[in-house]
């Protein structure tokens, strides 16, 4: 027993939680081999596939949250046998999810003509306009095989999104290799072929995923529920009404987070290039509390759909334990070797001096960034995504940009005052997700 409670609440918090994240890394290694072998074609098909890949990214987290619906719903009637209504939310949720994927490529078409106003050089957009289109086009299949992932979280079985997204993930790679570089007698389509094999990995994931499903033994099931009679309007307005606030809630916070990295540019370029060395400190500790806010959802889901109070509370408390343990461990190695991090991504001192004094606030800033992920989690599994909506937008709009404008321009703190702002808004998100949690927990009927 630690911290009052029993070691199975940390194993299957943990047990779920490392497929996700070991998932999660997959997707980061590929991001990083595209950003490597394109490197290697110059700066301006870099840059390309970088501007390219910020403006895809920011409607595909809106993809992406309205995905994660599922997973509660799935949860809550799983553990209580609703096997024919988990069926149907399936079902509904890979039409609603087509629709979106249409949607939101159909959008980043549309708006292509539009992107030269965004300022940057000619060439560039130029330069990546094969890429930014057959990418868009991706997001289609990508948001088929979030239902099948967001429903087998909501079962409990992360590792065979695991498996899955990691032998996509290497084939991506391979496929880089081929097309970009027009090995084994292919053309040499160099930023096309970066698109190209995305594109491929993408496209094969729901299927792979469908094929294994319809085999297994456990899971084949809930195909044969799949009818007319199960395609349901008020089923599709459920998973809308869930996904929406997840969606803009996931929006605001990367949102913030943009303008953020905006600000260091009023400072300087080695600003600039510090908080990009930062930032990518960051995404690999996002993945792990992103893993544990997952694995969070799923437990409490299961337990809210069993109406089981006691063990929503412990699960949620195993999974902030569990993210202090790792995220206080963390920040004190990232304090201790800041300087051997930075030199890692840049050999300008100017660069490594600035991102070391990031550094220091950025591991206080992520510990307190687990906590309101994760905490955010629970409030997912149990239904909860209206009020936290309502709170993203305060902390971080209201509280974590005028802060970060303050602590960095009107304070003259420079850099790591722009953090400083960043890191009161996660701090404000925390308190008042916890506060919500522990407010439904005593107020709502379980049984």
């Amino acid at each position: 027993m630690v911290l009052g409670l029993e070691n199975r609440y940390y194993s299957r918090v943990t047990k779920l939680a490392t497929p996700v994240i070991i998932a999660n890394a997959g997707q980061a290694v590929v991001y990083l081999a595209d950003n490597i072998m394109v490197g290697q074609l110059g700066v301006t098909p870099l840059a390309s596939v970088a501007f390219a890949g910020m403006i895809i990214l920011n409607l595909m987290v809106l993809g992406n949250g309205m995905a994660i619906s599922l997973t509660p719903l799935v949860g809550e009637n799983y553990v209580n046998r609703g096997y024919r209504y988990c069926s149907k939310l399936l079902q509904n949720s890979l039409v609603l999810n087509t629709l979106i994927g249409l949607f939101i490529a159909g959008t980043l078409l549309f708006i292509k003509p539009f992107l030269s106003y965004l300022g940057q050089p000619q060439d560039i957009i130029d330069a990546g306009e094969s890429y930014y289109i057959i990418v868009a086009l991706s997001i289609i299949p990508n948001m088929i095989f979030l239902s099948f992932k967001q429903f087998m979280d909501g079962i409990g079985n992360t590792k065979m999104t695991m498996n899955i997204t990691i032998a996509c993930n290497v084939l991506n790679i391979f496929l880089n290799y081929i097309f970009i570089y027009g090995k084994f007698g292919c053309p040499a389509w160099g930023i096309f072929g970066a698109g190209l094999a995305t594109f491929i990995s993408r496209l094969l994931m729901p299927i792979i995923y469908y094929i294994t499903l319809r085999r297994h033994t456990l899971y084949s099931k809930f195909f044969k529920f799949f009818s007319r009679d199960n395609s349901s309007l008020s089923t599709k307005r459920n998973l809308l009404v869930l996904g929406m606030p997840i969606a803009w809630q996931m929006v605001v916070e990367v949102g913030a987070l943009s303008v953020t990295t905006i600000m260091f540019g009023w400072i300087s370029i080695a600003t600039i290039a510090a908080g990009q060395v930062v930032m990518s400190i960051i995404q690999v500790l996002f993945l792990i509390v992103n893993g544990i806010s997952g694995a969070t959802t799923i437990l409490t889901s299961h337990e809210y759909g069993r109406r089981n109070r006691r063990e929503i509370v412990k699960y949620t408390k195993a999974s902030i334990y569990i993210t202090v343990a790792l995220m206080v461990s963390m920040g004190a190695i990232m304090i201790l070797f800041r300087e051997n991090l930075a030199s890692v991504f840049s050999s300008d001192p100017e660069v490594i001096a600035i991102a070391s004094s990031m550094i220091i606030v950025v591991s206080i800033m992520e510990l307190f960034d687990g906590l309101q992920v994760t905490t955010l989690g629970a409030l997912r599994g149990i239904k909860e995504v209206h009020k936290p909506m309502k709170y993203a937008m305060i902390s971080y709009i209201l509280v974590s940009l005028p802060m970060s404008y303050i602590g960095g321009f009107v304070l003259n703190v420079g850099a790591s005052g722009i953090w400083i702002g960043f890191l009161s808004g996660l701090t404000v998100a925390f308190i008042l997700f916890i506060n919500r949690f522990y407010k439904i927990i005593k107020t709502t009927k379980f049984m």
